[in-house]
């Protein structure tokens, strides 16, 4: 029989504090508020060690995509101990600068693709001047070249290097949910980045609390197999972190500014 445990129970090592971010989508003032009050508490209540874990969806939709993979960078060149996950927003834009599946252009532009390459400075009339009438159209490979250039060798590193999940004491980082039928060493990457149900209404607990966010809520949810970081900040609602210390959790907001229709 596989072990579980539940929230209230789950633990993070002796000394060493854990905040995970909820999804940012270009959001880059809120971003830059929030590393603040992460700082403001690790100077108010210290602790040995750190770990910031960033759960994925870092652009598409919100006005500075480029300018918070710009931060997360700097930040992690500065020394910060941070791990980058992968939402299902960084996978559409890593299909489209590596040409590797058409079939993801039409969601990349519904979902808020656009507003990331105009950040980069690729604007949508040179987008739909590459495509011309047809998504599917032969200028794709054109405009695949063309994302990944605007786009840039760091940032494309950065993009191509984001893992899909971590772990930290008995939590388990991902971005969207798990296979709740699976063990957690036999997930498939697809689930962990765009997985809803039967996770999100499932009631049990798992091998591990689960941290992540993809379906964004009004607030933090904080249920027995998992803990939903994602509150819409480009919707106008707030950004959240989660700080995860000995058994407890605990959240950090800072409000946002909408910015963007509902969606995906």
């Amino acid at each position: 029989m596989t072990k579980t445990i539940a929230l209230g129970k789950a633990r993070i090592g002796k000394g060493k504090r854990v905040y995970a971010i909820g999804d940012i989508h270009g959001c880059l003032a809120e971003l830059k508020k929030l590393w603040k009050l992460i700082h403001k508490d690790l100077r108010e209540h210290p602790v040995d060690k750190y770990r910031v874990i960033f759960i994925g969806d870092y652009v598409d939709r919100g006005p500075d995509c480029k300018g918070v993979i710009d931060q997360l960078i700097t930040w992690k060149n500065d020394g910060e101990n941070i791990t980058f996950l992968r939402g299902n927003h960084e996978t559409k834009l890593i299909k489209i600068f590596s040409d590797a599946d058409k079939k993801s252009l039409p969601g990349f532009i519904k979902y808020g693709g656009p507003e990331t390459l105009a950040s980069y400075g690729l604007t949508a009339e040179t987008f739909a001047k590459i495509l011309g009438e047809d998504p599917q159209s032969k200028n794709y490979e054109k405009l695949s070249a063309t994302v990944k250039k605007h786009l840039g060798k760091t940032h494309v590193k950065f993009l191509n290097a984001l893992k899909t999940s971590t772990r930290e004491g008995d939590y388990f980082f991902c971005h969207a949910g798990v296979d709740v039928t699976r063990k957690l060493n036999d997930q498939d990457d697809h689930d962990l980045i765009w997985m809803r149900e039967p996770f999100l209404s499932w009631d049990q607990p798992l091998q591990k609390v689960v941290v992540h966010g993809h379906t964004p809520r009004s607030q933090p949810q904080a249920l027995c197999h998992r803990i939903n970081i994602d509150t819409g900040c480009v919707y106008g609602r707030e950004l959240t972190a989660v700080a995860l210390e000995g058994k407890s959790h605990r959240f950090l907001k800072v409000k946002a500014k909408a910015r963007y229709r509902k969606g995906n």
